[in-house]
């Protein structure tokens, strides 16, 4: 399973591929007295001697947390890429089966909403079935604590 850690800070790491990493900040609420939960977190990727930041705003983690828990039911495998966006396209996840028990998310950054000057992308493999649900409990709890 990647490293997951969810510490006092409110943010979530995980390792990926061969020295890199992916960390998700604490999320914020920007418009508190706005009736729609809009959250916003940095993320930032490292690997491969590259590093990449953006912010990202979203809709309630954009259901993120359903995304990986479709992901960990599909546990058998499944044709094909599924695909995962954020509200505003700077984050975006592909994931797809090895039929061997194992998934990819292609965690992808771009630097603003639908630009395409840059794209940066690190692999993150997962156990297809209990470590897949626990990646959806753990972003769960990040986006519900960011909500209240």
């Amino acid at each position: 399973m990647p490293d997951m850690l969810l510490p006092d800070d409110g943010a979530v790491s995980l390792r990926a591929g061969i020295g890199g990493a992916i960390r998700l900040g604490a999320c914020e609420r920007p418009y508190a007295e706005d009736p729609y939960p809009f959250l916003d977190y940095a993320v930032e990727i490292r690997g491969g001697g590259v590093q990449a930041s953006v912010l990202v705003r979203s809709l309630g983690g954009d259901d993120l947390p359903g995304f990986l828990r479709d992901l960990a039911a599909g546990f058998r495998g499944w044709p094909g890429a599924r695909h995962w966006r954020s509200l505003e396209d700077q984050l975006r996840i592909d994931a797809t089966h090895d039929g061997l028990g194992h998934v990819t998310l292609l965690v992808r950054l771009r630097r603003r909403p639908y630009a395409d000057d840059w794209d940066l992308a690190i692999p993150v493999i997962v156990e297809a079935g209990a470590e897949m649900t626990a990646l959806a409990d753990r972003f769960e709890v990040y986006f519900s604590d960011a909500l209240g």
